[in-house]
Formats: C-alpha cells, sequence, structure tokens
C-alpha cells in the first residue's frame, strides 16, 4: 500500500489503523526511519535553512549554494562535515564556509579530540573555517536568513544555512505501547523483537549490543540493511539473534574514514600511525577493552578490526599501547580463525584480508 499514512498501531489487538480502516496483522515490523532534527531556536524555519535527510534535499542545498557567498553549517558530526567538504570542493573560493558546534574538535564525540583535530585540520588547509565550543543563540533574518548568532557573542553572516544536527527517530507511533529507549530508539531484544509478533528495526531501533549488552541505535545504511535481514529471519520463525560488528564509512575531501564497533563511553584511544598525513589506525578502549576502531589510508584496517572484534580475538589496550601486537598481528590471529566464520561468501572475506 503505497501513498497511505499509518494512524496508529494497537499491539493487544495486533491491529495496524489506516483512517477508517483496521489492518490485521499477524507479525508487524516497525521501520520507520527518523527525521532530520531541527533544533528549537528562533528563526530556524527562515528560509534558506535546510536539513539534510531526503534526495531533495540535497538538490535544495546544491542549487542555493551555487548563489550563496557565506554558508554555516550548524554541527560538526558526519552530515555536517561531509557537506563542507563536498560544498567547498566544488565551489572553492566562490563560498566562505563556517562550521559551528559546540564541542572542541570536529567528531569529538565519536572520534576522540586526536582523530577529530586531524580532520579539523585537513578542512582547514583546504578552506573551511571552523566556531567551535560554540553554540548557537538564534538564526536572524527577515523571511530569509542573514546571519547566525552565537552564544560567545559572535555573528556569523549567513544566506544559507545547514543543519546537521542529527536525525530524531519516528517513534510516535509506539510511544504509548512500546518502551523508549533513552535514545529514542523502540527498545528490542536480540532478536530485534519489541513486544508479542512486533519487531522493529533500522534508525528506529534500540537493541542489545551483544558485546557490552547495552542498548544501542546506529544511524547507518549498513546497519539498516543488516537488520532488515535479521528482522526478516525471526519474523518467518528462524530465531537469529543480531551480532554483527557495526561498521560504516565517511568521505572527508576524498579520503575515506572507516569505522567499526561501538565506541560510545570510550575512555582511552590509542593511534598507530601519522595523524597529521591522514594515514593511522585509532583504536577506541573502555576500562582496557578494545570496543571500536576507525582508520584512514591503511587498506583492510577495518576489515580485519572488525573480524577480529567479531570473533572476541582483539588484543588489549594495553598492549596496542605498548606496541606488543600491531595491525599486521591482529590480521594473523583472524586468519588463523577462519574456521570460526559462519557467513556464505565461501572464504572471501579471508582472501581480501
Amino acid at each position: 500500500m503505497t501513498n497511505t499514512t499509518v494512524d496508529s498501531i494497537d499491539i493487544n489487538n495486533q491491529d495496524v489503523v489506516v483512517g477508517q480502516e483496521k489492518i490485521h496483522y499477524d507479525k508487524l515490523l516497525l521501520a520507520t526511519g527518523g527525521t532530520a532534527r531541527r533544533p528549537q531556536l528562533d528563526g530556524v524555519n527562515l528560509g534558506n535553512v535546510h536539513t539534510l535527510r531526503q534526495f531533495n534535499d540535497l538538490q535544495s542545498i546544491r542549487d542555493k549554494a551555487k548563489t550563496a557567498k557565506n554558508i554555516v553549517v550548524v554541527g560538526a558530526s558526519f552530515i555536517g562535515m561531509e557537506t563542507a567538504s563536498a560544498i567547498k570542493k566544488e565551489l572553492k573560493d566562490q563560498v566562505n564556509i563556517i562550521v559551528v558546534d559546540s564541542t572542541t574538535v570536529p567528531f569529538e564525540r565519536v572520534l576522540g579530540k586526536e582523530v577529530g583535530g586531524s580532520l579539523q585540520k585537513l578542512h582547514e588547509a583546504n578552506g573551511v573555517e571552523f566556531e567551535l565550543n560554540a553554540g548557537v543563540k538564534r538564526i536572524g533574518g527577515v523571511g530569509q536568513v542573514q546571519r547566525v548568532d552565537l552564544l560567545n557573542g559572535k555573528s556569523l553572516q549567513a544566506d544559507l544555512v545547514i543543519l546537521g544536527t542529527g536525525i530524531q527517530p519516528n517513534n510516535k507511533l509506539a510511544k504509548d505501547q512500546l518502551k523508549i529507549s533513552p535514545n529514542g530508539g523502540i527498545e528490542t531484544d536480540v532478536f530485534l523483537k519489541a513486544a508479542k509478533n512486533v519487531y522493529a528495526s533500522g534508525d528506529i531501533s534500540s537493541y542489545p549490543y551483544w558485546v557490552t549488552g547495552e542498548h544501542v541505535r546506529i544511524e547507518h545504511q549498513n546497519e539498516a540493511v543488516r537488520q532488515g535481514y535479521v528482522a526478516a529471519l525471526n519474523i518467518l520463525g528462524r530465531p537469529t539473534p543480531l551480532t554483527d560488528v557495526p561498521f560504516f564509512w565517511t568521505r572527508q575531501w576524498d579520503r575515506t574514514l572507516a569505522y567499526s564497533g561501538v565506541g560510545q563511553g570510550f575512555d582511552e584511544v590509542i593511534v598507530d600511525g601519522d595523524l597529521s598525513q591522514q594515514k593511522f589506525v585509532a583504536y577506541y578502549a573502555r576500562k582496557g577493552r578494545v570496543v571500536a576502531s576507525a582508520s584512514m589510508n591503511t587498506p583492510n584496517a577495518q576489515m580485519i578490526i572488525s573480524e577480529a572484534l567479531r570473533l572476541n580475538v582483539m588484543p588489549s589496550a594495553e598492549d596496542l599501547k605498548e606496541k606488543k601486537v600491531n595491525l599486521d598481528d591482529i590480521k594473523k590471529i583472524v586468519l588463523s580463525k577462519g574456521s570460526s566464520c559462519h557467513c556464505k561468501r565461501a572464504g572471501q572475506c579471508q582472501s581480501q584480508l
């Protein structure tokens, strides 16, 4: 059924309500995704203030950027930084771009200060400016945006503002009947089951990560595809827990940063390589245990590390810090465990390591 809006769900009677019609279900999968978050600021709905979530958002931003002189990007994480690099790369000196964020370096919450600082220098070398450790007070203008006022008293000229301020999970249908996690997702078990005959997957799902048992919500295409697959198997009566290691990537100035694992709550970052050249592997540890990794310009690093995390054979943070082991050693360990791989890729993942 296309062009149809679901008004509510009734999990007790197993009905989906569409207008005056009730559609009975045997199994229900909620995959309602998320909506780009607009912070509650004066002026946030002025003309030329955009979020980036759908393809038409991209088209609008691309068209407006061609005639803009001063662009302010609010948010220094994945959407904001990718957008800044893409526009600056295409328009070069035709446009001034300033990225605003309340953190001290870009990507600080996810990648830490060391890696975030390296990426900041990469952007600055290509002409992107930053206002960090600075919150937005209001967006000003008459009809159309003209400026962005910061909490530190500065005012930035702007004829285009792009909000990279995260997403809001579309959990409205579930709010009154299912448990909502503090991260905004529908809380599920390892089988992505939220209630009897009800499942949730993708941006909307908050599931217990098998490594830590803590509920996480991952906003990335790879994870959404994988969760859809796992949810389908469980709906079909083939019990399958979600036991993958999340993997995602970002393009920054023709360079790819790859990331695997779940690093929330990390308390230590061990870097192997040269941050100034964006050629490194960073390991994120929590209480001495490596829980995630990020790398740039290091071929196959995350393929190796994600397998090591999945097989639970990652070296300790202490051994990595003292350089008792390196990426080559981790690769050897993973290859020695080849028989533990149960995927259906006929060992192709092993041959590429």
